[in-house]
């Protein structure tokens, strides 16, 4: 069994910064020592169980998954949606919310 790999997160943030503005020498010198993070996710990701993930984190990742196909359905304006959104008013809650308050 492989070692934990915990990714660094100043090498991370360091190895992204090209991808928002020009690479400078200091910033390539640092991405050139930074782990391949993909790998390095990856291998996080094929390696994980569900036992390693504690329970309230799993919650909240079923959570942001169910959110964010709500938004994404929500947000769609093709006709099955329009269907789909018509059948299941009768069972939603009020049509609008409270931004404050």
């Amino acid at each position: 069994m492989e070692p934990k790999v915990r990714p660094d997160r100043r090498l991370v943030l360091a190895a992204s910064a090209g991808l928002i503005g020009p690479a400078s020498a200091a910033t390539a010198d640092l991405q050139a020592a930074s782990p391949p993070i993909t790998r390095i996710l990856a291998r996080y990701i094929v390696n994980a169980h569900t036992a390693d993930v504690p329970s309230n984190v799993r919650r909240e990742g079923r959570r942001t998954l169910l959110n964010y196909v709500g938004v994404t359905v929500g947000g769609s304006r093709h006709e099955t949606v329009e269907h789909a959104i018509a059948a299941l008013a009768p069972f939603s809650g009020k049509a609008e919310a409270n931004l404050l308050g």
